[in-house]
């Protein structure tokens, strides 16, 4: 089967959410160019369930890992309470941020779908789900990295309103701006759409961190992932990515570890079944771990991925 991948301080409270409508002039020609992948025929995998999630985390959205090795931060999706808990890689709860969860005191819950660690000491909420691809206060959260072991309360030290550059119609004809994906590589904050209309996805990057106005992304490239992206997570700043869609979980390893062209290096890929698999993290460089809406914890050794090789 033929796979194409076609390129193509402001913290809670904040009144001011309107993004103007943006033109990114000047801006570099998108450094991933159109690539076919032979994509090999496989069923989906059902994976095998390795723990679950105590029931007051019900609605699984991200995953990131914290600064202990095998403990890492899971949020709910909206509907809870601006906080963040603790868990190991089996889904148990971990010191007392596992207990009640770290509330971020000055942010607000509106959709957080994804969590990222920035590899610089901080821990990124994505505040950006988008199911009507109406809204202007898109947002990220950074928070220095919590404490497991002690921290019940955690303050956010920036939140970064921004708006997709090529978005004209809040909402559009063509739903592509819903967001639930985020990594970071080389201290760069990457975002993966969630087509509503097609399996494509579109990467951005965030080049402006302006806390006083809404900050434009940078278009970078689209491809076909055969799924609706719900997550993603890099491996040691970028060495390797891994997007998760509802299908199948993907593993790419960037040149150079630069998130703007995860679809030019090698690329291993495997299709799933895993319930409503929303978020995915790495537990070491071989390793991912993927949770779901039904408090499921999943392992998936990229050793048993398929290898995805580029037509040139």
């Amino acid at each position: 089967m033929i796979l194409a991948l076609a390129i193509g301080g402001i913290l809670a409270g904040c009144t001011n959410t309107e993004a103007p409508t943006a033109v990114i002039s000047g801006a570099p020609e998108p450094l991933t160019r159109d690539v076919f992948f032979d994509v090999p025929r496989r069923g989906p995998v059902p994976l095998k369930v390795a723990g679950k999630l105590p029931s007051v985390i019900n609605e699984s959205s991200g995953l990131a890992q914290a600064s202990e090795s095998g403990v890492f931060w899971t949020q709910n999706d909206s509907g809870d309470r601006a906080r963040v808990f603790a868990i190991d890689a089996y889904g148990k709860l971990v010191g007392q941020a596992g207990k009640s969860g770290v509330v971020i005191t000055n942010a607000r819950n509106v959709d957080w779908e994804d969590l990222a660690e920035d590899f610089r000491g901080n821990l990124l909420i994505g505040a950006f789900g988008n199911n009507n691809n109406h809204r202007r206060d898109l947002s990220i959260y950074q928070v220095p990295m919590p404490d497991p072991a002690t921290a019940t309360t955690a303050d956010a030290t920036a939140r970064w309103i921004f708006h997709f550059p090529d978005q004209k119609e809040f909402p559009p004809e063509e739903k592509n701006y819903d967001c639930e994906a985020m990594f970071v590589a080389q201290g760069k904050i990457y975002l993966l759409t969630k087509h509503r209309d097609d399996t494509m996805t579109t990467l951005y990057r965030l080049d402006s961190r302006d806390e006083t106005e809404s900050n434009a992304l940078t278009l970078l490239a689209q491809g076909n992932l055969r799924g609706m992206v719900t997550g993603a997570a890099s491996w040691n700043d970028g060495q390797r990515v891994a997007v998760l869609s509802y299908s199948g979980v993907w593993v790419f390893t960037p040149p150079t570890s630069d998130g703007a062209r995860i679809f030019e290096g090698a690329v291993s890929w495997m299709p799933i079944r895993a319930g409503q698999a929303e978020a995915v993290a790495f537990l070491d460089a071989d390793t991912l771990i993927i949770t779901n809406e039904q408090r499921e914890v999943f392992h998936v050794q990229i050793s048993e991925m398929s290898t995805v090789s580029r037509r040139d």
